[in-house]
Protein backbone atom coordinates (compact mmCIF):
# COMPACT_ATOMS: atom_id res chain seq x y z
CA UNK A 1 0.00 0.00 0.00
CA UNK A 2 1.25 3.71 -0.87
CA UNK A 3 0.92 6.34 1.42
CA UNK A 4 -2.53 7.51 2.16
CA UNK A 5 -4.28 5.62 -0.43
CA UNK A 6 -8.23 6.47 -0.15
CA UNK A 7 -9.24 3.47 -1.97
CA UNK A 8 -7.11 1.36 0.18
CA UNK A 9 -7.79 2.76 2.64
CA UNK A 10 -11.46 2.27 1.91
CA UNK A 11 -13.00 5.98 2.03
CA UNK A 12 -15.96 5.06 -0.15
CA UNK A 13 -17.19 2.00 1.81
CA UNK A 14 -20.45 4.02 2.41
CA UNK A 15 -20.86 4.13 -1.48
CA UNK A 16 -20.67 0.12 -2.37
CA UNK A 17 -22.72 -1.09 -4.20
CA UNK A 18 -21.63 -4.89 -4.48
CA UNK A 19 -18.45 -6.04 -3.88
CA UNK A 20 -16.90 -8.56 -5.33
CA UNK A 21 -13.46 -11.01 -4.70
CA UNK A 22 -11.46 -8.35 -6.86
CA UNK A 23 -13.66 -5.37 -7.55
CA UNK A 24 -15.93 -3.10 -5.39
CA UNK A 25 -18.40 -1.77 -7.18
CA UNK A 26 -19.27 2.07 -6.14
CA UNK A 27 -21.02 4.96 -6.80
CA UNK A 28 -19.52 7.81 -7.87
CA UNK A 29 -19.49 10.30 -5.12
CA UNK A 30 -22.91 12.45 -4.68
CA UNK A 31 -22.21 14.17 -8.27
CA UNK A 32 -24.17 12.87 -11.06
CA UNK A 33 -23.86 14.23 -14.23
CA UNK A 34 -24.26 11.16 -16.04
CA UNK A 35 -26.73 9.40 -13.69
CA UNK A 36 -25.57 5.61 -13.02
CA UNK A 37 -22.11 6.92 -12.88
CA UNK A 38 -20.20 4.23 -11.19
CA UNK A 39 -16.68 3.26 -10.21
CA UNK A 40 -15.03 -0.35 -10.19
CA UNK A 41 -12.30 -0.09 -7.33
CA UNK A 42 -9.58 -3.23 -7.75
CA UNK A 43 -9.48 -3.86 -3.63
CA UNK A 44 -7.24 -6.80 -3.72
CA UNK A 45 -4.21 -5.02 -3.47
CA UNK A 46 -2.46 -1.19 -4.49
CA UNK A 47 -1.45 -1.57 -8.02
CA UNK A 48 -1.77 1.37 -10.97
CA UNK A 49 -1.76 -0.20 -14.29
CA UNK A 50 -4.11 -2.97 -15.63
CA UNK A 51 -1.17 -4.60 -17.29
CA UNK A 52 -0.39 -6.03 -13.48
CA UNK A 53 -3.89 -7.78 -13.06
CA UNK A 54 -3.58 -11.57 -13.10
CA UNK A 55 -6.40 -13.24 -15.69
CA UNK A 56 -8.87 -14.07 -12.92
CA UNK A 57 -9.20 -10.21 -11.72
CA UNK A 58 -9.41 -9.10 -15.10
CA UNK A 59 -12.31 -11.56 -16.15
CA UNK A 60 -13.90 -10.66 -13.03
CA UNK A 61 -14.28 -7.25 -14.32
CA UNK A 62 -14.83 -7.85 -17.57
CA UNK A 63 -16.85 -11.23 -17.26
CA UNK A 64 -19.16 -10.10 -14.29
CA UNK A 65 -18.89 -6.69 -12.33
CA UNK A 66 -19.08 -4.53 -16.17
CA UNK A 67 -22.32 -7.13 -17.18
CA UNK A 68 -23.76 -7.40 -13.75
CA UNK A 69 -23.71 -3.50 -13.78
CA UNK A 70 -25.03 -3.21 -17.38
CA UNK A 71 -27.60 -5.43 -16.87
CA UNK A 72 -29.31 -3.21 -13.51
CA UNK A 73 -28.59 0.15 -15.70
CA UNK A 74 -30.34 -1.40 -18.53
CA UNK A 75 -33.11 -1.82 -16.52
CA UNK A 76 -33.10 1.42 -14.92
CA UNK A 77 -31.80 4.12 -17.43
CA UNK A 78 -31.76 2.16 -20.58
CA UNK A 79 -28.30 4.10 -21.62
CA UNK A 80 -27.50 3.97 -24.76
CA UNK A 81 -23.98 3.45 -24.73
CA UNK A 82 -21.30 3.71 -22.10
CA UNK A 83 -18.06 4.74 -21.60
CA UNK A 84 -15.15 3.37 -19.88
CA UNK A 85 -12.21 4.83 -18.29
CA UNK A 86 -9.34 4.37 -16.00
CA UNK A 87 -7.16 7.42 -15.81
CA UNK A 88 -5.53 7.54 -12.39
CA UNK A 89 -4.34 10.94 -12.46
CA UNK A 90 -5.66 11.87 -9.18
CA UNK A 91 -5.66 8.79 -7.45
CA UNK A 92 -2.86 5.94 -7.90
CA UNK A 93 -4.28 3.10 -7.30
CA UNK A 94 -6.41 1.14 -10.88
CA UNK A 95 -9.93 2.11 -11.06
CA UNK A 96 -12.32 2.12 -13.81
CA UNK A 97 -15.39 4.60 -14.44
CA UNK A 98 -18.23 2.94 -15.96
CA UNK A 99 -20.57 5.82 -17.58
CA UNK A 100 -23.43 5.32 -18.70
CA UNK A 101 -24.43 7.76 -21.65
CA UNK A 102 -28.04 9.41 -22.47
CA UNK A 103 -29.34 10.62 -25.81
CA UNK A 104 -32.34 12.02 -24.01
CA UNK A 105 -32.30 13.27 -20.84
CA UNK A 106 -33.17 10.90 -17.64
CA UNK A 107 -34.94 11.68 -14.31
CA UNK A 108 -34.36 10.33 -10.97
CA UNK A 109 -36.36 10.94 -7.88
CA UNK A 110 -37.02 14.27 -9.42
CA UNK A 111 -33.76 15.64 -10.67
CA UNK A 112 -32.83 16.02 -13.94
CA UNK A 113 -30.00 14.99 -15.61
CA UNK A 114 -29.14 15.81 -19.17
CA UNK A 115 -26.13 14.64 -21.32
CA UNK A 116 -25.16 18.24 -22.92
CA UNK A 117 -22.49 16.88 -24.45
CA UNK A 118 -24.08 13.24 -26.19
CA UNK A 119 -21.87 12.35 -29.12
CA UNK A 120 -18.22 14.22 -27.86
CA UNK A 121 -16.35 12.63 -25.06
CA UNK A 122 -17.68 12.72 -22.07
CA UNK A 123 -17.52 15.82 -19.66
CA UNK A 124 -14.99 16.79 -16.95
CA UNK A 125 -16.00 20.27 -16.52
CA UNK A 126 -19.54 19.29 -16.12
CA UNK A 127 -22.34 21.00 -13.84
CA UNK A 128 -23.15 17.83 -12.03
CA UNK A 129 -26.32 17.45 -10.41
CA UNK A 130 -26.14 16.81 -6.78
CA UNK A 131 -27.56 13.86 -4.66
CA UNK A 132 -28.17 14.31 -1.03
CA UNK A 133 -28.06 11.35 1.52
CA UNK A 134 -31.23 10.03 0.45
CA UNK A 135 -30.93 9.98 -2.87
CA UNK A 136 -27.70 8.66 -3.05
CA UNK A 137 -28.61 5.89 -1.12
CA UNK A 138 -31.53 5.29 -3.26
CA UNK A 139 -29.82 5.04 -6.05
CA UNK A 140 -27.61 2.70 -4.75
CA UNK A 141 -30.20 0.46 -3.75
CA UNK A 142 -32.27 0.40 -6.93
CA UNK A 143 -29.05 -0.44 -8.95
CA UNK A 144 -27.82 -3.24 -5.87
CA UNK A 145 -31.74 -4.25 -6.37
CA UNK A 146 -31.55 -4.99 -10.26
CA UNK A 147 -28.26 -7.10 -9.84
CA UNK A 148 -27.75 -10.61 -8.91
CA UNK A 149 -26.74 -11.99 -5.43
Amino acid sequence: MTDRCIFCEDKFEDESIKRYDYWDLQLFRDDQYYIGRTVAVFKSRHIVDVTELESEEREELFNTVIPELQESLDSLFEPDLYNYTSIGNDCRHLHFHIIPRYKKSKTFNGKQFEDEQWDETYAQDYQPVLLDEKDREDLIARIKSNMPD
